[in-house]
């Protein structure tokens, strides 16, 4: 029975149908890429602020940090409005940070809108306990504001359910599923697919990339003379993907949360993955997986030998990982409590 408005910054025509035939209106507010700015966006939070105005919203939900920055500023003049915000991700944020996923100096104009926007928030959610420390260390975050750590977005544990593992006769498979982001740790995987191949030729390895172009019609991380080590295919049904895989691999400079992580221990698959804020949530070491020191490709190669030399270990490390994905990453339960913390629960349960 509620009506529901989606602003997003750009959309496909599929999504957009998708959005539609799930009964919401939609509308594209174009962002600026980059960093938060005081100057750069405001053209967008005018725009924002002029959708929200006519809708008239009880609530309003940011996902990102971008997103729900503009989003809580734009909505300061909605008295009644209950702000949400999900602070999915804090790449990016601060002039010293790179990719390292760790905010660096705050310039004044970041300060200021994360002040402002935290300042008018009810809620915050954060997808890991680290980023809501840091965020609290970087002293923007109020000492009213309710704060909430919530493991992602949750993932659907029918579509992605544990299929029967590959033989393994014509070698083990290791997949990487992601865009073409070097912050994902391409480079990586493709150097330590190179090295075991050269040790071990059967291994198997397969990257499954987005090939979308950016917005200025780039397709990312270069991707040429790797085929005779590592089989690359679109990214598209994931699922299918996992059940082909022994062991998922996501090698990532930084996370907030990362999904596919969580999706491939859905599947009964261990993941190698970054002993980063956003994977270390997720893997728990020489359990559901191994974790490894990000932008290592040696610590890489070392953690696809583990598997290499004891094989049986993915069988039982798959069940942990699905027990472990039942447990924290169930998105009925994760809804339920977005919901609670929207102040809806009580009447989607009518």
């Amino acid at each position: 029975g509620h009506q529901i408005l989606c602003l997003t910054a750009d959309a496909e025509p599929a999504a957009a149908d998708a959005l539609r035939a799930l009964g919401a209106a939609h509308a594209v507010v174009p962002m600026n890429p980059g960093p938060l700015s005081m100057l750069g966006d405001r053209g967008a939070v005018a725009n924002i602020r002029a959708a929200l105005s006519a809708w008239g919203p009880n609530v309003v939900l940011g996902l990102g940090l971008k997103p729900m920055v503009m989003a809580a500023v734009a909505a300061r003049r909605l008295p009644e409005a209950r702000i949400v915000l999900v602070a999915s991700s804090l790449a990016g944020l601060g002039s010293d940070a790179r990719d390292s996923g760790s905010p660096g100096k705050l310039s004044v104009g970041e300060r200021w809108l994360l002040r402002r926007a935290l300042g008018r928030a009810d809620v915050l959610v954060t997808h890991n306990s680290e980023d809501e420390q840091m965020l609290a260390r970087l002293a923007v975050v109020p000492p009213r504001l309710v704060v909430r750590v919530q493991p992602g977005a949750g993932v659907d544990l029918v579509r992605f359910a544990p299929e029967p593992m590959p033989g393994s006769g014509e070698g083990l498979v290791f997949t990487m599923i992601a865009p073409r982001d070097p912050a994902k740790g391409l480079a990586e995987f493709i150097e330590a697919a190179r090295r075991t191949k050269a040790r071990v030729p059967k291994t198997r390895f397969v990257l499954a990339v987005d090939e979308k172009p950016d917005a200025a019609g780039r397709t990312g991380f270069p991707l040429e003379g790797i085929a005779g080590e590592i089989k690359v295919v679109p990214a598209g049904d994931v699922a299918g993907l996992l059940a082909a895989t022994h062991v998922f691999v996501l090698p990532s400079h930084r996370e907030g949360f990362a999904q596919a992580v969580a999706e491939a221990l859905a599947c009964g698959r261990p993941a190698i993955t970054s002993d980063i804020a956003g994977c270390r949530v997720i893997v728990d070491e020489r359990v559901s997986g191994v974790l490894i020191p990000p932008r290592d490709a040696v610590a890489l190669g070392q953690a696809i030998d583990s598997f290499l030399r004891r094989p049986e270990d993915i069988a039982w490390m798959g069940q942990a990982a699905r027990r472990k994905a039942e447990r924290r990453f169930d998105v009925r339960a994760i809804n339920a409590e977005l919901l609670d913390i929207m102040d809806l629960a009580h009447e989607a349960a009518q």
